[in-house]
């Protein structure tokens, strides 16, 4: 039995999608208290780790970070308070002036078992840049950004696309890389 730890519903439905079919799978909502680091990574690996000590079964858990070209390391893993503080009028002004207009999505995936020393982590980024062009673009307050993200193989913004190809998702990607690895193992 593999435990997704999360208590977003949405995050685990889109996990699920793309596991081994063969996995018996359930979802725990834990409550664990998050190192502070700006690597997503660590704090992935961290969660993962703290997970199985609660459950002593395999867990896998994800986590994503936002990054801004201009700020390197921000908002990173705080995307969620950086934008509660600044809404999107306050993003729009972080890249009015900016020269790197690149947002980064990255998405780490970690799983740990009595097998491993350490969790495994799996990560993967989406790629694309600031267009505030459209003002009326939907927010989706679960992922605000997205009214303002454009891919880098598209020319509209996230929110306005009909569709996000699967094969190009920071999560699904990453998920799939977990999923390719288990098979193995």
């Amino acid at each position: 039995m593999l435990t997704i730890v999360t208590g977003n519903p949405r995050k685990f439905e889109k996990i699920v999608g793309y596991l081994p079919k063969n996995l018996e799978i359930q979802q725990q909502d834990l409550d664990i208290v998050e190192i502070q680091s700006m690597s997503i990574d660590e704090i992935s690996a961290d969660k993962a780790l703290k997970a199985f000590e609660i459950i002593q079964s395999p867990v896998l858990v994800e986590d994503t970070g936002i990054y801004f070209g201009e700020y390197e390391s921000f908002p990173g893993p705080f995307a969620k308070q950086a934008y509660q503080s600044l809404w999107r009028v306050g993003m729009k002004r972080l890249f009015q002036d900016a020269k790197n207009q690149e947002i980064r999505f990255r998405s780490v995936v970690s799983y740990m078992d009595a097998t491993l020393q350490i969790p495994m982590s799996f990560a993967a980024e989406s790629i694309g840049t600031a267009n505030f062009d459209f003002p009326n673009a939907p927010i989706d307050l679960h992922i605000p950004y997205m009214s303002f993200f454009c891919w880098e193989w598209a020319d509209e913004v996230a929110s306005m696309s009909k569709s996000i190809s699967d094969e190009r998702h920071h999560r699904v990607r990453a998920v799939k890389k977990f999923g390719s690895w288990f098979n193995k193992k």
